[in-house]
């Protein structure tokens, strides 16, 4: 798992290269939208915004509203770069643990990457 982990920090990193920039939410997902029904109106805790490649925020929407949804708002190349950001979710959630010393927050973190490596699902929709 671990050289899984360097590959895919280095597969998003290189095609973060030539990503372009926007201004993104940086944590968009089911859970910061504003619903009525089915419909999302609004957006909200915007603290971690920033100018980034817009597939991270596809990437969160693919996480939690899935491939149909994130399908539907971008193109394909876009979509390729967000499944390479989710990716790395799991070992960002080990990143935070071990900068607020939280090992529960690190553990959980890894056990996500490792069980998505060993599953197959690590890169959704696919490579």
């Amino acid at each position: 798992a671990a050289t899984a982990a360097a590959d895919v920090v280095d597969q998003l990193l290189e095609a973060e290269a030539s990503a372009p920039r926007c201004v993104v939410h940086g944590d968009l997902n089911s859970f910061n939208l504003l619903w009525e029904a089915d419909v999302a109106y609004g957006v909200i805790d915007w603290d971690f915004a920033a100018v980034s490649d817009p597939a991270l925020d596809i990437a969160g929407i693919l996480s939690t509203l899935g491939l149909h949804v994130a399908a539907g708002l971008t193109d394909a190349d876009t979509l390729r770069r967000s499944s390479k950001h989710r990716a790395t979710f799991p070992l960002q959630i080990a990143c935070a643990g071990l900068l607020h010393d939280d090992r529960r927050l690190f553990d959980t973190g890894i056990r996500n990457f490792t069980e998505r490596h060993h599953s197959g699902l690590l890169h959704y929709p696919g490579p």
